[in-house]
């Protein structure tokens, strides 16, 4: 984590009401803002890990009796069905083809078929180290008169995200990812179509009230709110955090993590590691591996901990030790964090091939 992040984390507590802290929640609005590529007024932060921001948007928009379509990636869409059938909603499953993503004809012909309320896509998937392409859908949505949500948990800050011109109306990230900031707080935008879809709930059939986006992005600068709902510290810790990427420039930032994900790909194929996803779907943030057959894949990480102080993510899927999630989030996305995983592999496979 970025020093300048710890050292906002420690910054002396004020109250919530305090002039200054709000002008923190201001700055910390517009940064988001960039971050996403968005004029949305409603664009804030609250407290809650990854879920909450998921589960908020479902409260706010879906009622019983919806019907969600819900793009397949693994864990990450498995939470989204979840969580829409606790609310009542019907959930329509739209399978990703061999390589990892989701078609566009598909997304067409689906909503055509089950006129859903909402479609839900995860931007970058990290159980599968996919990408989901994004481009033409939101305008596909609009002529099905279908809101379009989006997961940007594994790919805020680390790649193009445009939420505007992407035509989005709903997206929601976590703070902790390739933000690098300090976890504990969601992050939600909304455009006016969505939040126009919100506000026609019947009154006495709203969900989750804590979790309502529209009273949340109303009490946005509200002290009352800020007192009862908004970790102060936290805040200024996010904030720094998107200063620093900021300070960097977002395109920069995103060719960081482009420069560095082809770093570590084309040195893993020079180990023959084999990457399974197809190289113009990959995701910068997060790279799935399979470890070369007849090799002790625990014994490697094993080895990679103890002498190179070096932690990978096993798979989403306890049954596939051989796979590895090889993350390069924000302030680790780094050549020299590459360079030294790519060494300590060759000494790894040596030994234990």
């Amino acid at each position: 984590m970025p020093s300048r992040v710890l050292q906002a984390l420690g910054t002396q507590v004020v109250g919530s009401d305090d002039v200054a802290f709000q002008h923190v929640l201001h700055d910390v609005q517009e940064l988001l803002r960039y971050v996403w590529q968005t004029d949305n007024e409603c664009t804030f932060a609250f407290a809650g890990g990854e879920q909450a921001a998921l589960e908020a948007a479902i409260a706010s928009v879906l009622q019983p009796g919806d019907v969600i379509v819900v793009g397949d990636s693994g864990q990450h869409s498995e939470r989204i069905e979840r969580l829409a059938r606790g609310y009542g909603v019907t959930v329509k499953r739209l399978d990703r083809k061999d390589d990892g993503i989701v078609q566009l004809d598909d997304i067409r012909s689906v909503l055509e078929t089950h006129r859903p309320t909402l479609l839900a896509l995860v931007h970058g998937d990290l159980a599968t180290g996919a990408l989901q392409p994004l481009d033409g859908v939101g305008a596909l949505c609009r002529k099905h008169d279908v809101l379009l949500m989006v997961d940007t948990i594994g790919s805020l800050g680390a790649t193009p995200v445009y939420v505007d011109a992407w035509g989005i109306d709903i997206c929601y990230s976590t703070v902790d990812k390739c933000l690098s900031a300090v976890p504990g707080l969601s992050l939600i935008t909304a455009n006016e179509r969505a939040l126009e879809r919100m506000r026609q709930r019947p009154a006495d059939n709203v969900p989750a009230q804590c979790l309502q986006i529209t009273q949340l992005a109303e009490a946005w600068l509200s002290a009352d709110y800020a007192a009862d709902l908004l970790p102060v510290n936290l805040v200024y810790a996010l904030r720094e955090a998107l200063r620093i990427i900021a300070d960097e420039g977002l395109v920069e930032c995103w060719q960081r993590h482009r420069n560095n994900a082809e770093l570590l790909w084309f040195g893993l194929e020079d180990l023959h590691i084999a990457c399974p996803v197809a190289l113009a779907h990959r995701l910068p943030s997060l790279t799935v591996v399979n470890m070369p057959a007849g090799v002790d894949s625990n014994a490697i990480k094993r080895h990679l901990l103890s002498h190179y102080n070096i932690a990978v993510a096993p798979s989403a899927h306890a049954q596939e030790p051989a796979t590895w999630r090889i993350g390069l989030m924000g302030y680790n996305s780094r050549a020299e964090n590459v360079t030294l995983l790519l060494r300590a592999l060759e000494d790894a496979l040596r030994i234990f091939h």
